[in-house]
């Protein structure tokens, strides 16, 4: 059964009501990032579609504060897609065509694990941006 409005929920059995206005009630209370941490919002938007205020849902769940910083998350996302371009670029080198080539592939293999190190040692900027444009 499709429920597009009040009276379309009024019509319904009560057994359709009832899990449609539990689904509701999980809509109201949310947690949002406010850049340092979750803040629990409560959102009408989709209740007053309905006609019903957060009165009307005094028992609203609450869901689990995450546990996480999505700026932090999002940053090490960011620099993990660096890193894999940056290994695949390696991986596409071949040190017999550079011009300054190493005297074996053994200086060459030490050389490339030399730059996969430099992110872990000094750490990516926050503002990393791929690929990195001239300006």
């Amino acid at each position: 059964m499709i429920i597009n409005n009040r009276k379309d929920l009024d019509a319904a059995p009560d057994a359709v009501r009832e899990q449609f206005l539990n689904r509701l009630a999980s809509t109201i209370n949310k947690y949002v990032w406010d850049g340092t941490d979750w803040v629990l919002e409560q959102d009408e938007s989709s209740i007053a579609r309905f006609d019903f205020t957060t009165a009307d849902f005094p028992d609203a769940p609450v869901p689990e504060k995450p546990d996480y910083n999505p700026d932090e998350r999002a940053r090490e996302q960011q620099a993990n897609e660096v890193r894999t371009q940056r290994d695949a670029l390696l991986a596409q080198c071949d040190w017999t065509q550079v011009a300054d080539a190493p005297v074996d592939a053994q200086t060459w293999a030490d050389y490339r694990q030399a730059l996969r190190d430099i992110p872990q040692q000094s750490g990516f900027p926050e503002d990393v941006t791929w690929p990195i444009k001239p300006e």
